[in-house]
């Protein structure tokens, strides 16, 4: 379980990687611009997270509050892309997923 404290040092980190990342680029308005069709997913990792017990076959509706301007970027991005958003979005999840069970894991105490 996360205490406070982790998801604040979590999220600082995040904010932080995102702005280096930013900073790497220089002065660039709109990275947008820039998106294409790509062969995609770009790591070609499987992406194989531990799942919880359920059936891998019925299907279950998840619906996420956003704002319009972050909805607009997405769709926007996944047109640029040629890519089905909801098979972008799953993929997204379970890779942020599967990097927190890993990171978890490898920095485990003994309990």
């Amino acid at each position: 379980m996360l205490r406070k404290k982790d998801i604040k040092n979590y999220n600082d980190f995040l904010r932080e990687s995102a702005s280096e990342k930013r900073d790497e680029l220089g002065e660039i308005d709109d990275l947008h611009q820039y998106v294409r069709p790509i062969d995609w997913p770009l790591d070609k990792e499987t992406i194989s997270p531990s799942l919880a017990d359920g059936s891998s076959t019925l299907n279950k509706n998840m619906t996420i509050a956003v704002k319009e301007n972050e909805w607009n970027s997405i769709d926007r991005h996944v047109k640029a892309l040629k890519l089905n958003k909801s098979k972008w979005i799953r993929y997204a999840l379970f890779k942020l997923m599967q990097e927190e069970q890993i990171y978890c894991f490898k920095n485990k105490k003994e309990q």
